[in-house]
């Protein structure tokens, strides 16, 4: 009977193969994730909004102390505009996607993210059920 090896690189190959692909199905499955509740805008660590509705299109105004972000809310979703601080990483995220990738802006200690909507957090039902 001849025992055959398995060559380690195979191996290898194989194992990365399958963390790429559970690495990409993750991905779709966080930026496919849809908007759920509500917008809350926390600057310094105090909330200061929250809310599902505002004036659709008008830019509120943060003013952070050291800097200050332009934040839109509209028919695509909520952005940061405009902000002062140097990386502008905030501005380049774009609109929120989803409650898994908030908006931050480190410099200015803004950050905008999607909350459950009110009660969902106090249920008393469970978060999920499993067999």
């Amino acid at each position: 009977m001849h025992n055959k090896k398995i060559n380690p690189h195979i191996i290898c190959a194989a194992v990365c193969a399958f963390v790429f692909v559970c690495a990409l199905i993750g991905t779709l499955i966080i930026y496919d994730a849809k908007p759920a509740g509500q917008i809350e805008i926390i600057s310094h660590g105090e909330q200061i909004y929250k809310g599902a509705s505002v004036k659709r299109g008008a830019p509120v105004y943060i003013d952070a102390g050291n800097g200050e972000n332009i934040v839109r809310i509209d028919e695509k979703g909520v952005c940061v505009e405009s902000a002062n601080c140097p990386d502008k990483d905030c501005v380049n995220s774009g609109y929120l996607k989803n409650t898994y990738l908030p908006i931050v802006c480190l410099p200015n200690e803004l950050i905008i993210r999607y909350t459950l909507s009110e009660g969902a957090a106090d249920s008393d039902e469970p978060d999920a059920i499993s067999q």
